[in-house]
């Protein structure tokens, strides 16, 4: 079963987790979409989530939506390759977890800068895309 990835499609730091997924992730469990385009609303409408809710990255996994640093758990435990480092973070406690998760988002477009407009995903991973 195909899992949904929602993200800030105008965050480069974003941009670049996406790339590292569809990179790691040879047997395409995940489709990613940005909260910025008309799927991502309709995707944000069905599982009562706040398409303002940029500030998190989004995992829809068997109808269950997981978010912030149990996104990123999730995410990454299903991925091969060097960020599988970031699961030693894991046994934190959540709330410890998403203050870190927190911090860095507040500070993601000073940090790493924000796009205009949302990727364009390169023909040959366009399928991957809502």
């Amino acid at each position: 079963m195909q899992q949904i990835i929602l993200f800030d499609g105008v965050c480069h730091l974003c941009n670049h987790a996406v790339k590292y997924v569809i990179q790691h992730d040879p047997d395409k469990k995940f489709l990613f979409v940005a909260f910025q385009s008309a799927a991502g609303a309709n995707i944000c409408g069905l599982f009562g989530v706040s398409p303002l809710q940029q500030e998190s990255v989004l995992l829809i996994k068997e109808g269950k939506v997981f978010n912030k640093s149990n996104a990123v758990i999730a995410i990454l435990r299903q991925c091969k390759g060097w960020a599988s480092f970031f699961l030693l973070f894991s046994w934190l406690p959540e709330k410890w977890r998403n203050q870190i998760y927190d911090w860095v988002a507040k500070n993601r477009y000073k940090w790493w800068g924000k796009r205009d407009t949302c990727m364009l995903p390169t023909p040959d991973v366009l399928e991957r895309f809502l």
